[in-house]
């Protein structure tokens, strides 16, 4: 079996039999990229014993190439990453009347970014 280490968000470093089932829960309604879909709804149905587990499908031990720009706009698109994250931040900051939860997805989608060494 894969190990499943989340690389984002607030269980960042943690592996996905530490996570909350609530997150998991809410994870799997939400945009994933397809391996880590497979491993919340893996660990989700291992929680709950709907299936036995030699029957519930494996996540896939081969991760994928991370996106990346060109060489040559690596460099600019880190500064429209960073202006926009600045921006939107100021916008989205429950101190400045933004929403905590819009902050927080602003963030994790700023450190997802960052994984895939875009930002």
């Amino acid at each position: 079996m894969t190990v499943m280490i989340l690389e984002f968000g607030k269980y960042r470093g943690c592996h996905v039999r530490d996570v909350p089932l609530g997150y998991l829960a809410w994870a799997l309604a939400a945009d994933f990229r397809a391996e880590i879909h497979d491993a919340f709804r893996h660990e989700v149905a291992r929680r709950l014993s709907l299936v036995p587990a030699e029957e519930v499908p494996r996540p896939s031990a081969r991760r994928p190439e991370p996106l990346r720009p060109p060489d040559e706009l690596v460099r600019t698109v880190r500064e429209i990453t960073r202006k926009g994250f600045q921006k939107l931040s100021h916008d989205k900051h429950p101190d400045h009347g933004g929403d905590g939860t819009e902050m927080r997805h602003l963030i994790e989608a700023r450190e997802w970014l960052k994984a895939q060494g875009i930002a």
